[in-house]
């Protein structure tokens, strides 16, 4: 069979865009209404500031303020690969390893994006997880946190998705840099928990090489590819 495939390819202005470089003067209930009433935010990733809506309908009392344009990611896609030097377990056996992504912010705060399959009895499990993710508009994500997780291992995350697993451990990789649409593609070393540096339980192949992060990283390495896209945040 024959598949006719087009294209249209069309550029617009990012909306807000004007605000990073100058920011939108709030100096009277006038121009609350007309920052309100734009139609830019029928374009806009993100809603009206909630203080802009208080003011128009009066139950927040005006006062003067600024507008200013922040640079946010709204969307996170990417590949978990797979990891690789991954030993076997104090009990002996072969570790059942999946990995969860999740978006993080400077704050703290953080949300799952996406739980690979469960690749069981493999020292270098291939996930070839795909995930996409449109970051909620009350979070500022700035880092992707990938944890490697041992599905019957007892842990701090234990009990996620109705199965019981554990922190192998895990990396975090720094997105505040990443421009949009442009792709990050790296195969990192594993950072093991806290709990597992004390332990010294060789789930790990331990580096004969000194890296200087100390005693917690291991030979055992992640492999992925993420990408985001950004927009201006008023």
């Amino acid at each position: 069979f024959t598949v006719d495939l087009g294209v249209e390819r069309c550029e617009e202005t990012m909306p807000h865009v004007e605000l990073f470089h100058e920011p939108l003067v709030i100096a009277n209930e006038e121009d609350v209404d007309l920052a309100v009433e734009d139609e830019t935010w029928q374009k806009s990733s993100f809603g009206v500031p909630p203080q802009l809506t208080a003011m128009q309908d009066r139950s927040l009392r005006f006062r003067p303020a600024l507008v200013y344009g922040v640079n946010s990611i709204i969307f996170i896609c990417g590949t978990i690969h797979g990891a690789t030097g991954l030993r076997r377990l104090a009990d002996g056996r072969q570790p059942d390893s999946y990995c969860i992504a999740e978006a993080g912010s400077s704050t703290g705060d953080k949300v799952i994006m996406h739980r690979t399959r469960c690749i069981q009895n493999k020292r270098c499990p291939q996930w070839n997880g795909a995930f996409y993710f449109t970051v909620p508009a009350q979070l500022q994500v700035d880092r992707l946190i990938l944890t490697v997780m041992d599905r019957d291992a007892a842990g701090d995350l234990g009990g996620m998705h109705g199965q019981e697993g554990g922190p192998l451990g895990g990396i975090e990789v720094d997105l505040s840099l990443l421009p949009s649409s442009e792709g990050l593609v790296e195969e990192k070393e594993i950072q093991a928990p806290r709990r597992l540096r004390r332990q010294r339980s060789g789930l790990f192949r331990k580096t004969s090489s000194s890296s200087g992060l100390g005693d917690g990283l291991y030979g055992a390495t992640v492999s992925y590819e993420v990408r985001v896209e950004r927009r201006v945040k008023p």
